[in-house]
């Protein structure tokens, strides 16, 4: 028995040693105990090999995976990579096996910007010099820069000059590769890193404990920002250039304390969140969905919001869109002043695509809460469309406007009791507004059942869209259109082969809805959004394409 007892100390003994050992050879593993309170922005990717376990149970991963999209993406990843370098930054991280990365900013004296960038690595020390080099020689243009070395408590600080000027300094402490553009930044995380530094981090700040609160909880991306310190910086600079910020701006965007950000692999879906912490927002109203009951089970897009007047009176100020807004008569109500009088707050959009047409039928509504001041204020914006004609069937009055009818389009307007309705065809108007009672609408289709939660929570704004359903639909052209226009588009066949295009079901068998919805809460908003990518996600592409796209178009008209 005592032989026994002693086996089992000397084993809670080895146990015990080899926790602590490995502990203090992971040290801090949070990087938010790195950062200073009163970092200014901070993002970070908290646990790289969870993500890389997660990856491929993921819809694109999957779809990635498929021998078809391979196939496809074989010649554009060759094109991508063929540069000088391409592999090579790959190899080196994967050498280095980085467990945590992060990046911090923290506002300065001038306007100037101090950042900061983490790495936990479980590479050898060999592989971290190496990947500091490679960097530092890309930095400088390709050649290997003259450095300087100081000791710091044993921690080797390694500085150099970059082309513009600025410094650049490097260190590795306890498993983390350290850098920043200010020595004492660097400094300050080589000493947290080595615990010789026990002030409170971000962590322990309390505007980030509420932020990330919201979250969701083991995210693969994590982001925090004062929007605040940032503007402050902003100011600075813009000063020194001469710009004059607009003073409302500048008030609405204080309001806001704080913002966070994550971005989950959800299973099969991205699940990304972001929280605005802006104590007692104010109160514009319940989203009660009314627009759903214009919907049908094959609708595959709805997106319901509460309109605010205020916004989008404050947003026609502008002065480069004063053009576009009718002008007013001594102390006339402004327009915006008589659409809230007329109308509700709420508003919806929905789509449909049937097979038997060719594009898809947009449909709108919005609540009515004067339909005497609408029926005035239609008046005034029809009398410049003079052809305009109005039929009242059965208490509903039809606006249908043949100077704008085409052969795909009939943009057709209705007014029924509480509700403005407007649609691109008659048919699709009268046969939504029959519809209003029908208890069979998306509602009960089968693919919006993972939304039903998120209508649930969602007080201010909410989106839906069945992307399997819309891929089906719009892939089939959009091959059609990939494959004519790269046999047209020189030097296409060098990153594409269209003839290597997957088939519809390859991609649309794999697809899930994508949700959004934005919850007004007692101390800010909250955005959530899942889906094979989210409506964020979608949101940043569109802007960023259109961006791309116009953005050298505006260019050369200025």
């Amino acid at each position: 028995m005592k032989k026994a007892a002693l086996i089992l100390v000397v084993l809670l003994a080895v146990v015990t040693a080899s926790v602590l050992w490995v502990r203090g050879q992971i040290g801090i593993t949070d990087p938010a105990l790195l950062v200073p309170p009163e970092a200014a922005a901070y993002v970070t990717l908290p646990d790289l090999p969870r993500t890389y376990m997660r990856w491929p149970k993921t819809t694109l991963a999957k779809i990635s995976g498929e021998q078809e999209m391979k196939d496809f993406l074989q010649m554009p990843m060759d094109f991508l990579s063929k540069e000088r370098g391409g592999n090579e930054a790959a190899n080196i991280l994967l050498a280095l096996k980085p467990g945590r990365i992060f990046v911090a900013a923290f506002a300065a004296e001038g306007g100037n910007v101090q950042s900061v960038l983490g790495f936990q690595y479980w590479g050898s020390r060999g592989e971290f010099e190496k990947a500091i080099a490679r960097m530092r020689a890309e930095l400088h243009g390709g050649m290997p820069p003259e450095t300087t070395k100081e000791d710091h408590q044993g921690t080797e600080i390694v500085s150099s000059t970059l082309p513009d000027g600025s410094s650049l300094f490097t260190a590795t402490q306890s498993r983390w590769g350290l850098l920043s553009n200010n020595r004492e930044a660097l400094v300050a995380l080589v000493d947290r890193a080595a615990g010789r530094n026990d002030s409170p981090a971000l962590s322990a700040d309390a505007t980030y404990q509420k932020v990330i609160e919201k979250l969701p909880g083991e995210s693969d991306v994590i982001a925090f920002v004062r929007p605040g310190q940032i503007l402050d910086t902003l100011l600075k600079v813009g000063s020194q250039l001469g710009a004059a910020p607009d003073p409302k701006q500048v008030e609405q965007i204080r309001k806001a304390e704080a913002a966070g950000f994550a971005l989950k692999l959800d299973g099969a879906d991205l699940r990304d969140a972001i929280f605005v912490l802006r104590p007692n927002p104010p109160n514009v109203g319940v989203l009660e969905h009314q627009g759903l009951a214009l919907t049908s089970a094959n609708t595959l897009g709805y997106f319901g919001f509460l309109l605010q007047y205020e916004v989008l009176a404050r947003a026609a100020q502008d002065p480069s869109l004063q053009k576009y807004v009718p002008a007013q008569a001594g102390d006339a109500p402004s327009l915006f002043d008589r659409l809230a009088g007329a109308f509700g707050k709420e508003a919806s959009v929905s789509f449909a695509w049937p097979a038997e047409r060719m594009t898809p039928e947009f449909l709108a509504s919005a609540a009515v809460i004067n339909p005497d001041q609408v029926g005035e204020i239609l008046a005034e914006a029809t009398s410049m469309l003079p052809e305009t004609t109005v039929i009242e069937k059965e208490g509903t009055k039809f606006y249908t406007f043949p100077t704008l009818r085409s052969t795909f389009l009939d943009p057709t307007l209705a007014v029924s009791g509480d509700l403005l309705v407007f649609g691109l065809n008659p048919a699709e108007v009268e046969t939504a507004l029959a519809n209003r009672g029908n208890s069979q609408n998306l509602k009960t289709s089968p693919a919006f059942a993972p939304a039903l939660p998120a209508l649930a929570s969602a007080n201010e704004t909410f989106g839906f869209i069945d992307s399997k359903a819309l891929f089906d639909r719009a892939f089939p052209l959009l091959r059609q259109i990939i494959v004519f226009g790269s046999s047209f588009m020189p030097g296409a066949d060098q990153f594409i082969d269209a003839s290597k295009l997957p088939q519809t079901e390859t991609i649309s068998k794999h697809l899930t809805p994508i949700i959004f919805s934005q919850t007004r809460l007692e101390d800010g908003y909250l955005l959530e959004s899942s889906g094979p990518i989210t409506m964020n996600q979608a949101a940043i592409l569109t802007i960023g394409s259109g961006a791309a796209i116009l953005g050298p178009q505006l260019l050369k008209q200025q």
